[in-house]
C-alpha cells in the first residue's frame, strides 16, 4: 500500500519536474508572455481609471495568471497524447491517470509562481495584503488554478488534432478571464442576479477576493454560491479529469 502510494507520489512530483520546473529554466521568456496582457491591463486601468481600478486590476492578474496557465495545460496533456505519445508510455506503465493530471496540473502552478509572486508583490505594496485576504486570496488562486487545469485537461481528451487545441487555449483564457466579474465588480450586475457572475470558477473567486478586500460588499447566499461554484468546479472537473475517458487509447 505504502509502496503504491509512493510510486504514485514520485509520478505527479516527476511530471510537475519535468513539465514545470525544467520548462520554467529553459524557457523563461514565457513567463514575460502570460504576465504580458494581465500587466498591460494593470497599466491602462492605472492610468485610466481611478483608485480601486488599480485593486481590481491586481486582484484580476492574479487570478488571470492562474486561470490562464491552467487552461495552457490542454495544450500540453493534447502534445503528450497526439504527438508525442509520452501518455501511452504511461499507460504502460504502474502511473494512474489521477497522477498524470495531478503531475500536469501542479507543473502549471510551477509555471504560474513568477507571475503570482509579482501580483502579490504589488498588492504588498498598495497595502491590500492584510491576514484576511492574504488568506482569501490564497484559496481563491489555488481553486482557480486547480478547476482550469481540470477544465483543460478534461476538454484536451475531446481533440485528435493539435491544430484545433491551441486557438482554444487563448480563446477559453480570454473567456474566463475577461467576461465574468474578474476585473470589474459584481455590483454592476442586477441585484438579484450577481449570483450569475460565480457561475465561471474565475468570477466566483474573483468576487470572494472583491469582497474580503473591502472593495465591495456581497449578500450572504452570493457568496455561499460562489464558494459552493469553487467546489463543484474543482471536483467535478477532477472527476472528469481522472476518469479512464481516452485514458488508453482505441
Amino acid at each position: 500500500m505504502k509502496r503504491g502510494i509512493s510510486r504514485q507520489l514520485s509520478a505527479v512530483l516527476t511530471i510537475t519536474w519535468m513539465n514545470g520546473l525544467l520548462a520554467l529554466r529553459r524557457m523563461p521568456l514565457w513567463v514575460a508572455s502570460y504576465l504580458l496582457t494581465p500587466l498591460s491591463l494593470l497599466f491602462f486601468l492605472a492610468v485610466y481609471g481611478y483608485g480601486e481600478a488599480v485593486d481590481y486590476a491586481m486582484v484580476g492578474g492574479a487570478v488571470m495568471v492562474a486561470a490562464s496557465n491552467g487552461v495552457s495545460v490542454m495544450g500540453d496533456a493534447a502534445f503528450y497524447r497526439i504527438y508525442a505519445k509520452y501518455q501511452d508510455l504511461l499507460v504502460a506503465t504502474p502511473t494512474r491517470p489521477v497522477s498524470y493530471v495531478l503531475g500536469l496540473a501542479l507543473s502549471m502552478l510551477v509555471f504560474s509562481a513568477p507571475g503570482l509572486a509579482v501580483f502579490v508583490c504589488l498588492m504588498w505594496l498598495r497595502g491590500l495584503l492584510t491576514p484576511p485576504f492574504s488568506a482569501a486570496l490564497a484559496l481563491c488562486v489555488a481553486s482557480t488554478w486547480a478547476s482550469s487545469s481540470f477544465i483543460g485537461f478534461a476538454i484536451s481528451t475531446l481533440f485528435r488534432h493539435l491544430r484545433h487545441v491551441w486557438p482554444l487555449t487563448t480563446i477559453m483564457s480570454m473567456l474566463l478571464a475577461v467576461l465574468p466579474p474578474v476585473y470589474y465588480p459584481a455590483t454592476l450586475l442586477p441585484q438579484d442576479y450577481r449570483w450569475i457572475g460565480a457561475l465561471a470558477p474565475t468570477g466566483a473567486a474573483a468576487m470572494m477576493l472583491h469582497h474580503a478586500a473591502g472593495l465591495i460588499n456581497l449578500e450572504a447566499h452570493v457568496l455561499a454560491v460562489s464558494a459552493a461554484s469553487v467546489v463543484c468546479y474543482v471536483l467535478g472537473f477532477m472527476l472528469l479529469s481522472t476518469s479512464r475517458m481516452r485514458w488508453r487509447e482505441k
